[in-house]
């Protein structure tokens, strides 16, 4: 009887990228091959990454601000976590957002393409990981600027903020900036209970806080089919 072998574990890989798009393209090309992938905006984000998943690779430009620090940090943890430098003109670039929006064709038959805008890295990969388990397709940004970006680039069926977002633009000015454009996108936006929204609702979906992926899975579901 021949001796079962199982395979080796694919290694996780976190996306260290403050272009969005080419964040986005880098990590969604890494997972059509099969491995796990988790991004951040910058290198603090990173760093709380680090502190929570164990990471094997890290895939950043050695220019990125506090880039050294980072390293240096990983270090000081004896983190076994390799550092390969993607340089801005790279093979980040290959994937153009047109292939993001269609790898459909690759991959299994997706629920809808999910844009997350969160601040807090670690709850932003923890939703959309939870999300892309139930079969949407997650695209991931880090703040509204990011968001915008993203919207005038790739086709998004749902958005999912939370009301208040620092910045020049929060969660309710993010709604009405896509309603304003007659973007194809459903929102849906998170808010603590006790948020008055007043006459908000016409902009987007609410959902309260604290929710589970469950709440998360079922809001998208009903949205998507309006």
């Amino acid at each position: 009887m021949r001796e079962f072998t199982a395979p080796e574990p694919s290694p996780v890989v976190l996306v260290i990228e403050n272009d969005v798009l080419k964040r986005l393209a880098l990590a969604s090309e890494l997972r059509m091959r099969g491995l796990q992938v988790f991004e951040a905006a910058d290198a603090t984000e990173g760093m709380v990454v680090l502190e929570k998943i164990a990471v094997d690779v890290v895939l950043s430009d050695a220019s990125l601000l506090r880039a050294a620090e980072l390293a240096q940090w990983v270090r000081e943890h004896q983190l076994p976590t390799r550092f390969v430098d993607v340089p801005a003109t790279g093979r980040t670039s290959i994937v153009a957002s047109s292939e993001m929006s269609t790898a459909g064709s690759q991959e299994p038959e997706h629920s809808g393409v999910v844009l997350i805008v969160e601040e807090d890295v670690f709850s932003r990969l923890t939703t959309a990981s939870g999300l892309r388990d139930a079969g949407f397709e997650v695209l991931e940004a880090a703040n509204a600027d990011e968001a915008v970006i993203v919207l005038n680039a790739l086709r998004v069926d749902a958005l999912i903020s939370d009301v208040e977002m620092p910045g020049r633009m929060d969660g309710l000015a993010l709604a009405k900036w896509v309603q304003d454009r007659r973007l194809n996108t459903k929102v849906v936006l998170t808010f603590r209970d006790e948020q008055s929204l007043g006459e908000r609702e016409k902009y987007a979906y609410f959902l309260a806080k604290p929710y589970d992926d469950f709440a998360i899975e079922r809001i998208l579901r009903r949205v998507l089919t309006h």
